[in-house]
């Protein structure tokens, strides 16, 4: 039995298994698809994101907070 990564023992997930993948065409795209997420989530939900630098990440917060107000 190996040992559970931080992400493993926060998250529940597999770090190498995400839950899913989201790619978009454009910023636009992706805070059109964050403004549909928003729609889903309730008070006490965690969202973990991950990727490179310019992955998206940013434009992704960016239209979950307008969204929720």
């Amino acid at each position: 039995m190996t040992e559970a990564t931080s992400t493993e023992a926060a998250t529940g997930l597999d770090q190498d298994q995400p839950a899913f993948v989201v790619m978009a065409e454009s910023e636009d795209a992706t805070r059109k698809f964050a403004a549909t997420l928003a729609t889903f989530l309730r008070p006490g939900d965690a969202v973990a994101l991950t990727g490179e630098l310019g992955a998206g990440k940013t434009r992704l917060v960016q239209g979950l907070a307008r969204a929720r107000g």
